[in-house]
């Protein structure tokens, strides 16, 4: 049988149940779970986010394990006992848009996002579509890796799309999940970090993880402070509050961008004559899919980037995703030994 934890229906907290294990179709592969990462857009599944779930449903979208069992007509190389690992992006993509052309397949709107429109990885075995698998490098402890699936992977793309020269100065607003994988991954492709948080709790780790600057932006005067540094060229904004945009707009230099990777609770209000007479403007970027996911953890294991993490089991799944917004950084979800 497959132990689970599962949204019943929305709103409805986590329950843990067993279900028969699935069996793999074609271009499917199954996977033993060894580990999933517990991530804010989980909630996405509980409160039915994007309004297409249909109930019930199996969150989890940071998930990593073993190959277990292979469908028929498998196109790629996969072997029995390999570790592997899924993503935001589950796969079934068109490969016949543009932006599958792109290589962006994790945009297509054919594409199934895990642990929201399909299964995930709060489970002792999912099945994944072949496309959607990246192969983890050999070495790279699975309950540290899981959270670089999602986390990692947007962190690092979204950093890599703004080709900033080496030595630039960016922010990382908000040291949580996403920012302190962001200072680590800043710092190791080059850039100066200044890491921006409210209180002054954060800041010891801040320097522990990389940062060259802290600031406290409870302090009166924080944006100047901000400026004092040097040319800002871009802050990356991690926490959900729509209140720190306009502030950090006003924090970055002429021709700067505000780097977007967190639903905000409710929409963008910006000044519109700082983005026009200062050349500002306000980028988002999503997740990856099994090639970028590749590349972001060859380079966090080259670069020895990890999460800092607190493990849970499966039996308390309710609990690892219901203080996820309070973990200190990141909650994974410890399911099954890796041997």
């Amino acid at each position: 049988m497959n132990k689970v934890a599962v949204f019943e229906k929305q709103n409805e907290s986590l329950t843990i149940k067993t279900i028969p294990i699935p069996e793999p179709g074609e271009g499917m592969i199954r996977v033993k779970v060894i580990a999933c990462g517990v991530c804010a857009g989980d909630e996405l599944a509980k409160n039915n986010g994007f309004g297409n779930i249909l109930y019930p449903i199996i969150p989890g979208h940071e998930c990593i394990g073993v190959v277990d069992k292979l469908g028929i007509n498998i196109k790629n190389d996969f072997s029995q006992k390999e570790m592997v690992g899924i993503g935001w992006y589950g796969g079934f993509s068109c490969n016949n848009c543009f932006d599958c052309f792109d290589d962006f397949p994790n945009l297509c709107k054919n594409k199934k996002i895990t642990g929201l429109e399909i299964n995930g990885g709060y489970a002792e075995y999912i099945i994944c579509d072949e496309n959607a698998l990246v192969k983890i490098p050999s070495g790279m402890d699975p309950i540290k890796t899981a959270p670089l699936l999602c986390a990692g992977v947007t962190v690092y793309n979204s950093l890599k799309s703004l080709n900033l020269k080496k030595g630039a100065i960016i922010g990382i607003q908000g040291i949580g999940g996403l920012g302190h994988l962001g200072i680590q991954y800043g710092k190791k492709m080059g850039y100066k970090i200044i890491a921006i948080s409210r209180g002054e709790n954060k800041k010891e780790i801040s320097f522990q993880l990389g940062a060259d600057y802290y600031i406290d932006s409870l302090k009166n005067g924080y944006i100047q402070d901000i400026k004092k540094i040097g040319r800002v060229e871009c802050i990356m904004i991690t926490s959900p509050s729509s209140d720190s945009i306009q502030p950090m707009l006003e924090s970055i230099c002429n021709n700067g961008k505000l780097l977007l990777l967190s639903i905000l609770d409710r929409d963008i209000i910006a000044n519109s004559v700082t983005i026009v007479n200062e050349n500002k403007s306000i980028v988002g970027w999503t997740t990856g899919e099994p090639k970028s996911i590749l590349e972001s953890l060859e380079f966090a294991k080259n670069n020895h980037i990890y999460p800092i993490v607190n493990e849970f089991t499966l039996d308390n799944a309710k609990l690892a995703q219901e203080t996820i917004n309070k973990a200190n950084f990141r909650n994974v979800i410890k399911i099954n030994e890796f041997k």
